[in-house]
């Protein structure tokens, strides 16, 4: 099934903490804590190359230029957690409760902030944010002076290997999905326009009681109506 052009690609998590699990990061003063690992979507010609799983241990590798990859900058707007079910006014506090206790309604998912174009084909890859994690996963040597905070990709830079952690195909279907559709509506002024000509309605009665037969005409509009408790066999009413 085709996906929706004007959406944003989503992975859905159901263990709520996932995305922060193991960040390096700290919140900030404005409460904005940078995820993990991020989700990344590229059309087939963004991908620049390929690399198996190694016998080393490392993870199957992509490789693509910055600048068809988010902002690492922003990466903490695009993962949120949602909470099912709570009622108009609930608090932090209300939905760290629920988590707790039922977790079931709790999901955290991380989006891709890219703009998708109608019929075509994308790859979806989950990939480290931080440059520790690449390397990671990718078995390269780790330099133990390397800041954890430093992040797998810049923008600017040069084309950059990334391990994938899991990875999906889909395809872009002609437009955007029924809501889109519906915004594209325009009101037009009524005078501006032609007058709306409706055509004639004849409506056949078989039978007392029974179903009628609907066909359009063209003929001048008529109406003929039963006298008050007559039952006709077969009458017609011609209106618009």
């Amino acid at each position: 099934m085709d996906a929706e052009s004007n959406l944003f690609p989503a992975l859905e998590l159901h263990q709520a903490d996932f995305p922060w699990r193991y960040t390096p990061a700290r919140a900030n003063a404005r409460e904005r804590l940078r995820p993990w690992l991020v989700l990344v979507v590229l059309a087939d010609d963004e991908i620049e190359g390929r690399r198996p799983p190694g016998k080393d241990g490392s993870l199957p590798a992509i490789q693509a230029s910055p600048a068809t990859l988010p902002d690492l900058a922003q990466s903490w707007a695009w993962a949120h957690v949602q909470v099912s079910g709570l009622a108009e006014g609930a608090n932090a506090e209300t939905a760290a409760a629920v988590a707790e206790r039922e977790p079931e309604r709790v999901t955290a998912r991380l989006l891709c902030p890219r703009r998708l174009l109608p019929r075509t084909a994308y790859t979806a890859f989950v990939v480290p944010a931080f440059e520790r994690g690449r390397r990671a996963g990718l078995n390269e040597e780790m330099d133990e002076t390397l800041d954890a905070l430093v992040p797998a990709w810049t923008a600017g830079g040069g084309p950059v290997w990334l391990p994938v952690y899991y990875e999906w195909r889909f395809q872009t279907g002609v437009a955007g999905d029924f809501e889109y559709l519906v915004r594209q509506l325009v009101p037009t002024e009524p005078a501006k326009e032609r007058p709306l000509r409706l055509p004639l309605l004849s409506v056949q009665r078989e039978s007392c009681g029974h179903h009628l037969r609907l066909r359009f005409r063209k003929e001048k509009s008529r109406r003929e109506v039963p006298r008050a408790g007559e039952c006709p066999g077969r009458r017609r009413v011609d209106g618009r």
